[in-house]
């Protein structure tokens, strides 16, 4: 497969993924306050847990994608979370559906840095901050457009919508999947000009050691209070909305808007 088509083809994916994966999730916490009465405390607890199994299950998923090959195991994690999809609309309980939550999330620890990797993998050094960039506008973007619009799929299409829209994304991922083969790992330093290596050691140059290890250490510690701070609200926001009075449609309109907000910033 031509190198540029199996890029094009990761990021469709990605897209999919995002859509598919917050428009679950974000909708999820409402799902649950609307059928079982859960407030912001136990959707927090719901929260927290996945999260833990995506701490370790993120780990785990990179080891396995490395050692098995990277469509591989996006195949069975997009397959595991359109398996938890199918089975969660035929689910009563509010037990049942948070272990189909966390079984999506272990499915999700695969695909996440497995589309990562592939977006990263034989890039040279000053292609793959441009490959990353558009990888992070990309799940930022439709991200938020799942919580924008999310809230109005639901009202018109019922909350069974919530695992049957996500259900029709990864199908069309698999579809995606079917058509890709594993890629021809290459040296990145192949694909750099000598223009773009000089450049490289240009700048290099004037960063110092100390400032490289700063910047590290902040990003360790930055990346993970990030994501911990955004996906505290996500659960707090069906609670928020009921204070306000809002509509689950008006609900997403209004309250992506830290989604969005971060879309603009990347």
């Amino acid at each position: 497969m031509n190198r540029n088509v199996y890029k094009l083809n990761c990021y469709i994916i990605e897209a999919l993924n995002a859509f598919g994966t917050a428009f679950y999730y974000t909708y999820l916490f409402f799902y649950l306050q609307h059928f079982f009465g859960f407030d912001r405390i136990l959707n927090l607890y719901v929260c927290a847990l996945g999260g833990l199994f995506y701490l370790v299950g993120s780990f785990f998923g990179g080891k396995f994608s490395q050692k098995n090959g990277y469509i591989k195991t996006l195949k069975l994690g997009v397959f595991t979370m359109a398996a938890m999809m199918s089975a969660g609309m035929g689910l009563d309980t509010a037990k049942e559906q948070i272990v189909i939550m966390l079984l999506w999330v272990l499915g999700m620890c695969l695909t996440w840095p497995t589309l990562e990797a592939m977006i990263s993998e034989g890039e040279d050094p000053i292609r793959l901050s441009n490959s990353i960039g558009i990888y992070n506008i990309i799940w930022a973007a439709f991200s938020a457009l799942a919580f924008f619009i999310g809230g109005a799929i639901v009202e018109g299409l019922g909350w069974k919508s919530i695992f049957w829209v996500p259900l029709l994304i990864h199908g069309l991922q698999l579809i995606v999947l079917k058509l890709m083969k594993e890629p021809i790992h290459l040296d990145a330093t192949n694909n750099a000009t000598g223009e773009d290596l000089q450049l490289l050691d240009d700048n290099n140059s004037t960063i110092s050691g100390d400032t490289k290890k700063a910047f590290m250490q902040m990003a360790w510690i930055a990346n993970p209070l990030a994501y911990m701070a955004a996906n505290t609200i996500i659960p707090l926001v069906p609670d928020i909305s009921k204070g306000f009075g809002l509509s689950t449609m008006l609900a997403g309109f209004i309250c992506s808007i830290f989604y969005i907000s971060r879309v603009v910033t990347f």
